[in-house]
């Protein structure tokens, strides 16, 4: 009778953390100045997350318990609900969804490319990223060009020019690849927004011309409204 009650409490508890988080999302979209085209489809697109939103809730307790759950998977997709040539941003104030979906391309054989203000040695541990498979650029003025640590590289790189150049040399190789930026605030203070816009409409064009993907991980309350409004514009998806 224990086990049986366990259960039914967790998946009463389960049910009510889901129905908060729905209506919290409508309330935070219903703040917004979108037409009822535009609802329309945001709704269609948050539904047809659904399935990526369970595969990174499933790798949170994966890491958080140390076990691998066995959830039913279709391997023939790069990600639920993703296209090869799509671009992503997700509006958070950390990146863990963003990384999320770095990771579940990458796990699935894609090249990756993490671009990050975040220290990526401390990146690696926290989003269980394969660091010895993974492209990563450290968005820092510390003066060095590369940094090594336990199999780890990272390039240091902080002009806009030539961080545009490596990614356009990573996604020109074959099979295309997976770019996660985690820092478009940082850029916007070391340069301006319309230099970081065209940057972004760079890597969306070559992510769009090559097959990959591009996932931007970008702080609501970081910039003003009418700004992420311009970067939605050139995605493909914005959760």
């Amino acid at each position: 009778m224990g086990e049986r009650e366990d259960y039914a409490k967790g998946f009463l508890k389960g049910y009510e953390d889901a129905l908060n988080e729905v209506w919290s999302e409508v309330l935070a979209i219903g703040s917004r100045s979108y037409s009822p085209h535009e609802l329309q489809i945001l709704a269609r697109t948050r539904k047809n997350m659904i399935q990526q939103s369970v595969e990174m809730k499933k790798g949170e307790l994966q890491r958080l318990l140390g076990i691998m759950l066995s959830v039913p998977e279709d391997r023939s997709k790069l990600a639920s609900g993703l296209s090869e040539g799509d671009s992503i941003m997700v509006r958070e104030e950390r990146p863990d969804k963003a990384f999320a979906i770095f990771a579940r391309l990458t796990e699935r054989g894609m090249r990756g490319m993490s671009v990050t203000r975040t220290d990526p040695f401390k990146a690696v541990a926290r989003y269980g990223l394969n660091g010895g498979k993974i492209d990563f650029i450290w968005l820092t003025r510390i003066e060095k060009d590369v940094i090594e640590n336990g199999g780890i590289r990272a390039k240091v790189r902080s002009n806009l020019a030539g961080l545009a150049s490596e990614i356009r040399d990573f996604l020109s190789k074959p099979g295309g690849g997976a770019v996660v930026l985690e820092g478009m605030e940082y850029l916007v203070t070391q340069y301006d927004f319309r230099s970081v816009l065209r940057f972004i409409q760079m890597v969306r064009e070559q992510v769009s011309y090559t097959g990959g993907f591009f996932i931007i991980s970008a702080d609501p309350d970081a910039a003003e409204e009418k700004d992420y409004r311009l970067i939605e514009k050139e995605m493909t998806l914005t959760l």
